[in-house]
């Protein structure tokens, strides 16, 4: 989630993330914090110029989703195991 939200603060700015001033912090920010990762919805919908909505934005924001959102269960810390040559990772990614 981390990396998803940094290029997301990236592309719109930290503050319309994080909130300053009168601003409140985002709907998708509350939303990971609240501990619910089903936010597809909520990183997608950011891709608004001047209330338009941008299809070439749109495109980006759904790919960089694709790229960077790792769904809980599939992801497993790596277990290393020591060898003699030193460590390798015995977790199989598929």
């Amino acid at each position: 989630d981390s990396l998803l939200l940094t290029v997301l603060a990236y592309n719109l700015g930290q503050g319309r993330l994080l909130g300053y001033g009168k601003r409140t912090k985002s709907n998708l920010i509350k939303k990971i914090e609240s501990g619910d990762r089903d936010i597809y919805k909520k990183y997608i919908s950011h891709h608004f110029y001047k209330g338009k909505p941008i299809p070439g934005i749109e495109r980006r924001i759904k790919r960089e989703f694709q790229l960077l959102y790792i769904p809980y269960p599939l992801f497993k810390e790596p277990s290393l195991k020591q060898s003699r040559k030193g460590y390798y990772c015995k977790t199989k990614i598929n």
